[in-house]
């Protein structure tokens, strides 16, 4: 067990970033857009979904949500291009992105950051390295990078005492692989990718880990003010813009045009739920694709193990609940 010790904090980079959810543990099976499966090899996948969704009434543009992992197989990736490239138009993820894309192919120029490094770890590739995102039909739809750390700003000054910004701060340095959180993860990551079994291994705990995500990050999202507000300001404030831009491209657009919002897997389920109750549009038709697969066995693990490592997690959690309440 002391070979998991060291995948906590990657597992906790992970789920608070590419596959942080903002929705309550208890969600509607319908609306996951990330889940963890056993084949009948006993290896085990991470998938994610791509959901259709029409008007319930009347006509108008096809909505397609396409969760995706930020890790994955150059197979998974092509997929997901192929599909963006059907689009009539696609609203996309990133922080920045916008301005990084007009300079050119992205391929390459994020080696520093911890995502990236963890995907060359475990054998992967990271996602803004293998998505094209150079398409005449693709929009940038997320906050900017200014905004982003005003809104977080803001939110620490509506609340004297709490140290909101500094978490901010400290999930900025863990992502780019800067400051003191951001030097431990390259040590962690190093250690990963050290032999076949470590990587396997890591893989492994995370496809578990995705199945209780919506449970994980419920937890992480009500332990402290701070944590909540934080997840606010990554997850629930830039849905606000996804949906809003949505808006537009559905004024402008022709009932047989298609649009797609291309975003992290985990914003999904809230994004879902906008469509339904605020634009009237209901789901129609799905497909899950894998983004990586992992051999527990190869790991030196087994089912047990990696289950008993996210109930410990669970716990780590309540107990940082049942400590803010006192």
């Amino acid at each position: 067990m002391k070979r998991l010790r060291v995948l906590f904090p990657v597992l906790a980079l992970c789920l608070g970033s590419a596959f942080a959810e903002p929705a309550p543990a208890a969600r509607p099976k319908a609306a996951e857009f990330v889940r963890s499966i056993e084949r009948s090899d006993k290896s085990t996948a991470c998938e994610t979904l791509c959901a259709e969704y029409r008007p319930a009434k009347g006509s108008g543009p096809s909505i397609w949500l396409i969760g995706v992992a930020h890790l994955g197989t150059a197979d998974y990736y092509r997929a997901i291009q192929e599909r963006l490239d059907r689009q009539s138009v696609v609203l996309y993820e990133g922080v920045g992105l916008e301005d990084a894309v007009k300079k050119g192919p992205l391929a390459g120029t994020r080696d520093a950051g911890v995502q990236a490094g963890l995907a060359r770890a475990l054998g992967l590739v990271f996602q803004l390295d293998a998505i094209d995102y150079r398409r005449p039909h693709f929009i940038n739809s997320d906050v900017k990078p200014d905004q982003l750390a005003g809104q977080a700003q803001q939110r620490a000054d509506a609340h004297p005492g709490e140290k909101k910004e500094d978490l901010m701060s400290t999930m900025m340095d863990a992502l780019q692989g800067s400051g003191a959180i951001g030097a431990m993860m390259n040590q962690v990551i190093g250690v990963l990718g050290k032999t076949p079994e470590m990587q396997e291994m890591t893989k492994a705990v995370l496809v578990e880990a995705l199945g209780s995500a919506g449970e994980l990050i419920g937890l992480a999202r009500t332990a402290s003010p701070e944590m909540r507000d934080l997840f606010d300001t990554l997850l629930t404030d830039r849905n606000a813009i996804v949906i809003a831009d949505l808006r537009t491209q559905l004024a402008k657009r022709q009932p047989t045009d298609t649009i797609a919002i291309f975003y992290g897997a985990a914003h999904m389920d809230e994004i879902a739920t906008s469509l339904r109750t605020q634009l009237d549009y209901l789901p129609t038709q799905q497909e899950w694709l894998p983004a990586f697969t992992a051999d527990p066995a190869k790991g030196g693990t087994n089912a047990l193990q990696l289950r008993f490592m996210i109930e410990m997690a669970k716990m780590q959690l309540r107990a940082m609940q049942s400590s803010d309440k006192k």
